[in-house]
């Protein structure tokens, strides 16, 4: 029983290590800005990888800059946490997923970037399917049965699903990096690439431009947060 009870112990010290270096990061960004960490926004991301010591690298670079660090080597755990764990909902009631970005290896022993990718963008579709569903439903209401319980009813539904899901980052890391490696990952549906073997001021500037709201005052997220859905569905 010791010997089972031990690798669970191990992994705990672990995360709560992992955690406590996250919060650490986190109280200086706000020591520095003159706020208490409460009135920051500290991103939430997913790391993917079956390497242990790429994945161990990813991980202590985004803790150490404050983020908030879920790893996973194992790709269908990582997916089961996409995927079966209830989407989150912002304060107005709109899906969110439960995280801000994924980093992502090329490839992994149960499968690569690529299955992930279609499952996400696959999700995200289908939930823009489901918004615009629910406006034409609105509509239709509110034309045949104006004041009915039944159009404002409609219209509650058509505003929660408004935008459907909104995108969720993904980031692959790899060592291949060719001009067709790229294209490859940019049509999937991703939206950085890091090299490997990881450089720390690569792989947080591409973080940061995936999610740019991590560090900044909650207020100000919310609307950097607002802007870069709407380039991002214009494009």
């Amino acid at each position: 029983l010791r010997g089972r009870a031990d690798p669970a112990a191990r992994e705990a010290e672990k995360r709560e290590a992992a955690a406590a270096r996250s919060r650490a990061a986190q109280a200086a960004l706000a020591a520095a800005r003159g706020v208490d960490e409460k009135e920051l926004y500290f991103a939430r991301i997913l790391v993917v990888d079956a390497d242990e010591d790429a994945r161990a690298d990813a991980v202590a670079a985004l803790e150490n800059a404050g983020y908030a660090v879920f790893p996973h080597g194992d790709l269908r755990k990582a997916h089961e946490q996409l995927l079966y764990e209830p989407v989150g909902e912002n304060d107005d009631g709109k899906a969110k997923w439960m995280f801000d970005a994924v980093l992502h290896a090329d490839a992994t022993p149960l499968g690569d970037v690529f299955e992930t990718a279609q499952m996400v963008r696959g999700r995200e579709k289908m939930h823009r399917a489901a918004a615009a569903k629910a406006a034409a439903l609105a509509v239709k209401s509110r034309s045949t049965m104006p004041g009915s319980k039944a159009a404002d009813d409609a219209q509650k539904e058509a505003e929660a699903l408004k935008d459907g899901l909104p995108r969720l980052p993904l980031i692959v890391m790899t060592a291949r990096t060719s001009p067709d490696d790229l294209r490859q990952y940019m049509e999937a549906g991703m939206d950085g690439c890091v090299s490997k073997p990881l450089a720390t001021a690569a792989l947080l500037s591409t973080v940061r431009a995936a999610v740019p709201k991590h560090g900044r005052p909650l207020a100000k997220a919310d609307n950097v947060e607002t802007s870069l859905q709407k380039k991002k569905g214009a494009a």
